[in-house]
């Protein structure tokens, strides 16, 4: 077999390293989001936080009435056990997405060998591509169904947001790491070299060319 230009080594770091900052795009309170009817403004919601609103200025029909940072929940949002799950598993997709990184930065793309390409990140990578899907779980949970966020804001007049969500800038982005996760654990499952190829290579080496009798031996012929 032909070995691989060295720069393939590095394709499953690259796309690793987009896909970890791809996890962190946008404000992190941008991940879902309630557009308002006519749908001129937007509320944005986040996992652990969402985008400030004005209370006194409940009754404006502008943006205005919208600050631009994030804050935290209060107690008062209920925050059900779907929506506990998303947290979870998006922090673990962080956790490892970060962890497989010094891994190749240490041990893979820097060694330009093919021995090195580990199955470690094969399952790494497919778990950091099964926690980012499986934080969408919180499509199906409070935070995007009955609201109560958005509820207190509806009942106060003015701007009025429907009931459902939709995936904003933060959970694209998301959808894109997912997707690369996806890729890089396919790729780096190709690269790695397969465990019988490389018995046989070495029992093949091993054997000597002649037997004690001075006969050549036949089984050292490749």
């Amino acid at each position: 077999m032909a070995p691989l230009p060295k720069y393939i080594f590095c394709l499953c770091f690259t796309m690793s390293l987009c896909a970890f900052g791809l996890l962190f795009v946008g404000p992190p309170c941008q991940f879902l989001k309630f557009t308002s009817t006519p749908g001129d403004v937007s509320l944005n919601f986040g996992l652990y936080n969402f985008q400030g609103f004005q209370a006194g200025d409940s009754n404006s029909t502008s943006a205005a009435a919208y600050t631009d940072h994030c804050q935290l929940y209060p107690d008062t949002v209920h925050v059900d056990g779907t929506w506990k799950a998303a947290r979870v598993f998006n922090g673990i997709a962080i956790i490892l997405g970060g962890s497989i990184l010094m891994i190749d930065i240490f041990s893979g793309c820097l060694s330009m060998k093919r021995g090195k390409s580990f199955m470690l990140g094969v399952v790494i990578y497919a778990i950091c591509c099964l926690c980012t899907g499986l934080s969408f779980m919180v499509l199906n949970s409070a935070l995007c169904k009955n609201n109560s966020v958005v509820e207190e804001i509806n009942e106060a007049g003015g701007i009025q947001f429907g009931d459902s969500c939709k995936i904003s800038m933060g959970g694209k982005s998301t959808i894109a790491s997912c997707v690369l996760y996806f890729t890089c654990a396919i790729a780096t499952l190709l690269i790695h070299p397969r465990k019988s190829e490389e018995k046989s290579s070495a029992a093949g080496l091993d054997e000597p060319f002649f037997n004690q009798d001075g006969t050549p031996n036949s089984t050292a012929v490749i």
